[in-house]
């Protein structure tokens, strides 16, 4: 096993069995490789940290959002807007039923007519009962038996 690690890493042993300096310096390099500070790693406590502020924020300003007075408009709007991120985000993540929570949400806050409103959350769920439909009902091929003779 130590033979494979030296050779993966390039790790050269000397004559008398101790690392070169090259060599320790790659091993100097294994262990850093181990901290988490890759850019994937930074991507994910990034979306990590924009998930959990903006869903409590969205949340808090949809409660007040009738009280807000002539700020109401834009407040609604701030609140759509932040739906509107965080869908996107779902669908990146493929958590696609907080996609549909987050949906409605943004057309609830959107500036729409209350008529218009009512449309669009009867389509989206008209959608989702379709789409529900089409998974479970969906054809799946037979496996396949074998009988020894």
């Amino acid at each position: 096993m130590l033979g494979r690690s030296v050779q993966k890493y390039g790790l050269v042993p000397t004559r008398d069995r101790s690392l070169t300096v090259a060599a320790q310096n790659g091993a100097a390099r294994v262990s850093n490789r181990s901290c988490n500070t890759s850019p994937h790693f930074r991507i994910e406590v990034l979306n990590n940290v924009v998930k959990w502020t903006l869903i409590p924020v969205v949340l808090v300003a949809s409660l007040f959002s009738r009280l807000a007075g002539g700020y109401e408009p834009l407040l609604n709007a701030l609140v759509c807007m932040g739906a509107i991120i965080l869908v996107q985000r779902a669908c990146w993540l493929h958590q696609y039923v907080s996609g549909a929570g987050l949906i409605a949400i943004a057309v609830v806050f959107g500036p729409f007519s209350l008529a218009v409103k009512i449309f669009l959350l009867m389509g989206l769920t008209c959608i989702a009962a379709c789409s529900a439909a089409l998974a479970g009902f969906r054809t799946r091929p037979a496996p396949a038996v074998y009988i020894a003779r």
